[in-house]
C-alpha cells in the first residue's frame, strides 16, 4: 500500500520547504534502509543555489525504480529537480522561465557552450577530462542547443554524463543533466559500426532511411548489468513526414532494443 504525507520542515533562504515522504515503510530510515545522505532541506538549497529566482518549494524523497537508491524531487515555481539523497548532486534540473518557445536561433555553438560552461563553473558542477559537443536540436515548434560534456573509455561513451540546454534566442540554460554511474572496463566490440548499421535498417523495415546519429555507449540493462551497445537513431519519410526511431544495437551479439519511435 502506498502512503504518503507531507509536513512543513524548514525555511531555505526565505523559501518555504516542505517534505513529502511517499510509501512509509519504503522511505522512512530504518536500520535496514538507513536515513538519508542529505536532507530535504539541503536538497532544497541546493537547487536554489543554481535556480535564479524561486518560491515555496515542495519536496519528496522518492526511491528509484533499481530499488536501491533514492532521490528528492524539488519542485518551485521556478524549477523542477532531482537531487541524489545519498550526495546532493543535482541529477537533472528544469528552469521553467528559461524553456525556450520558439525557433529564433540568436547564438552559435561556441557562444552556448561557452554560456554552459559558464552555468556549471558558477554551479560548481566539474566537467574536467570531458570533451563537449554542441548541436542545435529542432523540436518542430521549438529549437534548443543540447551542450554536452561525457567521457569516452576504450572507445565507448561513458555513462558519465553532463548536458545542458540553452534557450537559443536569450542563450539562458533551461536544462541540466548530470549523471555518473559506477561502469567497469566495456570490451572491444565483436560487431563493427557498419554491420551494426545494416542490423538497425534492416530492423526497423523502413525504406529509404537515413542514420541521424550512431555511437558505441556503455549501457545497462533492466536487470542492471552492463552492456555495450550501438546507439542509432534513424529516419524516414511517410507521405511527407518525419518519422524516427531510437535503438540498441547490442555489439557483442548484434541483438536488438528497440527505444521507441515518433
Amino acid at each position: 500500500m502506498i502512503t504518503s504525507r507531507r509536513v512543513l520542515i524548514a525555511s531555505v533562504a526565505g523559501l518555504a520547504v516542505s517534505l513529502t515522504v511517499v510509501g512509509a515503510q519504503a522511505y522512512m530510515a530504518s536500520a535496514a534502509d538507513g536515513a538519508p545522505g542529505v536532507s530535504a532541506v539541503d536538497a532544497a538549497a541546493r537547487v536554489s543555489q543554481i535556480v535564479p529566482g524561486g518560491g515555496d518549494a515542495q519536496v519528496a524523497l522518492i526511491k528509484d525504480p533499481d530499488g536501491k537508491h533514492r532521490h528528492y524531487r524539488v519542485v518551485s515555481d521556478a524549477a523542477v529537480a532531482n537531487v541524489d539523497a545519498s550526495n546532493g548532486r543535482v541529477s537533472t534540473l528544469v528552469i521553467l522561465a528559461s524553456v525556450p518557445a520558439g525557433k529564433t536561433v540568436a547564438f552559435d555553438a561556441s557562444g552556448v557552450t561557452i554560456r554552459s560552461k559558464a552555468y556549471l563553473d558558477r554551479s560548481g558542477i566539474l566537467t574536467a577530462g570531458l570533451t563537449p559537443d554542441a548541436r542545435l536540436v529542432d523540436h518542430g515548434s521549438y529549437q534548443e542547443w543540447v551542450v554536452q560534456w561525457q567521457r569516452r573509455v576504450n572507445g565507448a561513451l561513458a555513462p558519465e554524463t553532463v548536458q545542458v540546454s540553452v534557450n537559443p534566442e536569450t542563450g539562458d540554460v533551461f536544462s541540466l543533466v548530470n549523471i555518473s554511474t559506477p561502469f567497469t572496463m566495456p570490451p572491444t566490440p565483436a560487431i563493427s559500426q557498419e554491420k551494426a548499421t545494416a542490423i538497425a535498417q534492416s530492423h526497423v523495415g523502413w525504406k529509404p532511411t537515413s542514420v541521424v546519429s550512431s555511437d558505441l555507449v556503455i549501457g545497462f540493462a533492466p536487470n542492471g548489468s552492463q552492456i555495450l551497445a550501438w546507439q542509432f537513431v534513424i529516419t524516414t519519410k511517410q507521405a511527407g513526414v518525419p518519422l524516427y526511431a531510437r535503438l540498441d544495437v547490442d555489439a557483442i551479439d548484434g541483438s536488438v532494443t528497440d527505444l521507441g519511435r515518433g
